[in-house]
């Protein structure tokens, strides 16, 4: 697992050589693309499951856990750089503004189409699969004191409060979702694939915040009534014989 150990220490070790005029940037930059986005998110998701499933796709919602899960059978989300990319997955999306995409593969080929979900959720998981064993991370917005000393380093915690960079987490209450992404361990990551068989990635919205719950069970009911404006990628579907399963209860 060096490979995943390596690309969580680059990304910690790259967000803390930012300048803090560079933080205070991101952290609007970020804050700008979540309101940019606005009211895309489950779309913004489901068009990446649709871009690497093989044969299934499940989006669930859990309106009495507060969760939606969206899962997918196919290319796991890799975690080290792949022939003809020029980022990973997990670089892209420890990022503002880059993706692992070619320009026509997604709506969210800038690489900011994930930040959407902050919509709707402050803490997102994202597990997969590399060489053969579960990974994971979880993601925070706002991502502050409270979740970071949690996990977080002592070189991190360190690093929040030197002065420049102090003034800057203060003023926000935070510091942007990717810059310390919450590593998970294999067990931690087991527990959302056991309802979905054969899924290989897997992203859960937490604790959606409840006036949110009613907005995605309606979006839901309009991909399950075609009701949408992604008729292309649906028939992208159909031409690769995916299966696309919708469903709106409690699983865990």
């Amino acid at each position: 697992m060096n490979d995943i150990n390596n690309a969580f220490q680059k990304q910690y070790s790259e967000s803390m050589q930012n300048s803090a005029k560079t933080l205070d940037g991101h952290i609007a930059n970020e804050n700008a693309v979540t309101n940019d986005y606005r009211g895309r998110a489950i779309y913004e998701f489901f068009q990446n499951a649709i871009d690497r499933a093989e044969g299934k796709i499940w989006v669930h919602l859990d309106p009495d856990g507060r969760r939606l899960i969206i899962a997918n059978d196919g290319e796991s989300f890799s975690i080290v750089k792949e022939e003809g990319r020029k980022y990973s997955d997990f670089e892209s999306l420890c990022s503002i503004n880059t993706s692992s995409k070619n320009q026509d593969e997604s709506i969210g080929n800038k690489g900011v189409g994930f930040k959407s979900c902050w919509e709707y959720t402050s803490e997102v998981s994202i597990c997969s699969v590399y060489e053969g064993r579960k990974w994971g991370f979880k993601m925070y917005n706002p991502l502050g004191k409270e979740q970071l000393d949690r996990f977080a380093s002592d070189e991190i915690k360190d690093w929040l409060i030197q002065d420049n960079y102090l003034e800057v987490v203060q003023r926000h209450s935070k510091v942007p979702s990717f810059y310390f992404p919450e590593r998970l361990d294999e067990e931690d990551c087991e527990v959302y694939f056991t309802d979905f068989p054969g899924a290989v990635t897997v992203i859960v919205f937490h604790d959606i915040e409840e006036n949110k719950v009613a907005d995605l069970e309606e979006k839901i009911e309009e991909f399950a009534s075609h009701q949408i404006f992604f008729v292309q990628q649906l028939e992208k579907l159909q031409d690769k014989n995916v299966e696309l399963n919708l469903s709106v209860g409690d699983y865990f």
